[in-house]
């Protein structure tokens, strides 16, 4: 399928009513790539519905104990990524394999009365603040100098974050693409995506490269 990019004015619009795709221990990050391995029926019918639209869905984390009410509609974190898909291939048996990419970040709002066997939401999408274009260009600059640290002791991170590097001509889709490779807990990352501030967000993944960086040094030592 091809894939035509949003406007922020268009996405605002579309997640007015919008489906969800609930994981347990998964958050996801703004400008990353999520592969899925549709099988359950409601999802099959989701991705199908999606498809035909729009091809948007919000992905949120499921809340602990969501074991109790998994087949039913078990509580979720109220912030959670929204992406589109933009790879899909169907598999002969009925189940699907799809690839999201991360278009931003939204609150849901209001769980909206049931009209198919999967969940459906309303939600918002939550605004970048960005700070003044010096300060910004700044923090890029100080995360470009953490990673290049990371080099020596951990090239396969230190690598992809150089590959990001050489498309940085989107401050934020930058900031986020990094914080998606550094933060590996899911409560880091759920912390992320519910700060509106990329200076905050900045700062967030600073401060895990700066662990990185520490565990590198006492390891060496």
């Amino acid at each position: 399928m091809s894939f035509t990019p949003m406007s922020a004015e268009q996405l605002s619009r579309e997640v007015e009513r919008v489906p969800i795709f609930p994981l347990p221990g998964l958050v996801f990050m703004p400008a990353s790539l999520l592969p899925l391995h549709v099988f359950e029926p409601r999802y099959r019918e989701l991705v199908q519905d999606a498809l035909a639209g729009n091809g948007l869905l919000v992905v949120p984390r499921l809340r602990e104990g969501w074991e109790q009410d998994y087949q039913g509609a078990p509580p979720v974190y109220g912030t959670a990524g929204v992406g589109q898909i933009v790879r899909h291939q169907a598999l002969p048996d009925g189940r699907h394999n799809v690839i999201l990419i991360g278009l931003g970040r939204v609150d849901i709002l209001a769980e909206l009365p049931p009209t198919r066997r999967y969940r459906e939401v309303r939600a918002r999408l939550r605004p970048d603040l960005r700070p003044p274009a010096g300060q910004l260009e700044r923090l890029l600059v100080e995360l470009q100098a953490m990673a290049a640290s990371l080099m020596s002791p951990q090239p396969e991170l230190a690598g992809a974050l150089a590959r990001v590097a050489e498309g940085r001509n989107d401050p934020v889709r930058y900031v986020d693409t990094v914080a998606h490779l550094v933060l590996t807990q899911a409560a880091e990352r759920q912390a992320y995506l519910e700060l509106d501030a990329v200076a905050d967000r900045a700062a967030l993944v600073q401060t895990a490269l700066a662990t990185r960086m520490a565990g590198s040094a006492s390891v060496e030592a």
